[in-house]
Order: structure tokens, then C-alpha cells, then sequence
């Protein structure tokens, strides 16, 4: 040890020229250094989402949601399977295992869909594989706190309109709406009236099924029964 420190000291010059080069060289790569705020960190997950404007949630699940589950089950692999269906569309999540290889899982999930029947007026199934860079750096929510917009212009006209100013800013390379709505119209059956002309519910509603429409929901409240209506030809 008393050999290394009088090594040390005969040689200052050297020792502290040394440790000047670690320092400039050391701070020269952190500056260099690739910075992230949220890095891209893969997980072994896939997200399967269909976007089916026409089709109420009973619908989705039916049509949409079981097709492709029945689809994908069949793929090696998949630990846990997960499934949403809502009004104007579906998600599905994949879980794989640790370290498995999602490339393999991304190719035989698109295959899978590729052979799945989807009906008519549901929009091609997409594939994402989940990441950091996935999800949302920033959250909007709309509010009316005057009272002035009604809760169903919010839901369409006003966050369709929000969303094209969005999706035209610089930067954006994606936006994502939830509980939002389409135009659709209100049918108010008055009961007495329908009585006097010899028709009842019944008769509405089988002229409704004969209409065509995407889908009907309503309840009866005191003399009245208020269907909302979707037209796709309308909207």
C-alpha cells in the first residue's frame, strides 16, 4: 500500500490529467446521451380495437366481440384474455407471458383476425401492441358549467368539432374519444293515442324491426314510451 501511494504521489501530474480526461469524457456522454421522458417499454400485451359506429353494445357482443374471441383463443400462448363491448365498438386485451415473443404474437393475432367474420358496417380489426408510447400524455374532459349545452350536444356536435381542431395540431399522431355520441332521434309514442287507433306497443315495435334500424332502446315512463332511434342514413 506504501508502494502505491508513493507511485502516487511522484506521478500528481499524470494521477490529476487522468482524472480531468474521466470528468471531460464522462460529462461529454451524458450530454450525448438518448433522453426519454417515458421511454418505450414493451410488455407482453396486445390490444385488439374495432370500431363499429351502427352497432349498439348487445350487438357488439354478439356480432363483433364473439367472432374474435372465438378467433384468437385458438392462438399459442395467450394467458389471459379480456374483452369490452360498448356502444360503437370493442376492445379486446391479450396477455402473453414474460419474454415471449410479441413479434410471433403480433403476426398470429392479425392472422387470426384476418379469418374472423366481421358483419357488414364494422370497420377492420386493429392491432396495438402495448407500450409507454400507447397510452395518453393528456387527458380533456367536457364540461358545460352554465347549463347552456345540454349534455347530447356535448357528446356530438361540440366534441366533433373539438376533436378535428385536436387531431390538426402539430404533433398529434392520435386521438382517442370515449363516451361519446352520434346524432339520433327521440320517438315519443303517446299511449292514449295509440290505444284509440287499436295499436299497442307490440305494433311499434315490430314497425321498428321492419325499419331496419341499428338498434332500439327505451322504457316506459307513466302514459308515454320514449324510444331513442339510430339512423345511420340520417345521422
Amino acid at each position: 500500500m506504501n508502494r502505491l501511494i508513493k507511485a502516487a504521489l511522484n506521478r500528481g501530474i499524470f494521477i490529476v490529467t487522468s482524472i480531468l480526461i474521466i470528468l471531460v469524457w464522462g460529462g461529454f456522454s451524458a450530454f450525448q446521451m438518448q433522453r426519454d421522458y417515458l421511454p418505450p417499454i414493451q410488455n407482453p400485451t396486445l390490444m385488439i380495437s374495432v370500431h363499429a359506429p351502427d352497432f349498439q353494445a348487445d350487438q357488439i357482443k354478439a356480432a363483433v366481440t364473439g367472432p374474435i374471441e372465438q378467433a384468437v383463443r385458438k392462438i399459442d400462448g395467450i394467458e389471459t384474455l379480456e374483452t369490452n363491448s360498448f356502444a360503437g365498438g370493442s376492445l379486446m386485451s391479450l396477455y402473453f407471458p414474460m419474454n415471449y415473443d410479441m413479434n410471433r404474437a403480433e403476426r398470429d393475432v392479425t392472422f387470426a383476425l384476418d379469418h374472423a367474420a366481421m358483419p357488414a358496417g364494422a370497420e377492420k380489426p386493429v392491432v396495438t401492441r402495448v407500450s409507454t408510447s400507447s397510452f395518453p400524455i393528456m387527458r380533456l374532459s367536457l364540461t358545460s358549467p352554465t347549463g347552456k349545452v345540454d349534455d347530447d350536444t356535448l357528446r356530438t356536435v361540440t366534441q366533433a368539432q373539438i376533436a378535428r381542431e385536436l387531431k390538426a395540431l402539430p404533433g398529434v399522431s392520435d386521438l382517442r374519444i370515449t363516451g361519446a355520441g352520434s346524432g339520433g332521434y327521440v320517438l315519443t309514442v303517446r299511449m292514449a293515442d295509440l290505444g284509440k287507433a287499436g295499436l299497442t306497443l307490440e305494433d311499434v315495435t315490430r314497425s321498428l324491426k321492419g325499419a331496419d334500424l341499428s338498434g332500439v332502446q327505451g322504457k316506459i315512463t307513466n302514459s308515454q314510451v320514449s324510444i331513442p332511434l339510430r339512423l345511420p342514413a340520417l345521422s
